[in-house]
């Protein structure tokens, strides 16, 4: 349990700081966590776009993020932006 939170923390962080490689790397090492507490990967789309990381943001979407169409909302997302 407590790797699985390294690596989760990790890879938060990467995705805070826009560094595309270790994101990358995480990914390929350990794959994308469809976590439920992170809305199966939604939460970190929002960070990536709430701290302009969109080269990360690319990259997420790329490795196959799971997005919902009824997510996407433009009151919704600015709502993600400020509780960040």
């Amino acid at each position: 349990m407590s790797g699985d939170h390294n690596i989760s923390h990790s890879l938060m962080c990467a995705v805070r700081e826009g560094n595309v490689e270790r994101v990358r790397e995480l990914i390929d090492s350990f794959g994308l966590s469809y976590s439920q507490p992170w809305l199966e990967g939604y939460v970190l789309l929002c960070i990536s776009v709430a701290k302009k990381r969109t080269q990360v943001a690319k990259l997420l979407l790329t490795f196959g993020l799971k997005v919902k169409i009824t997510w996407i909302s433009s009151l919704h997302l600015g709502c993600e932006v400020f509780l960040l």
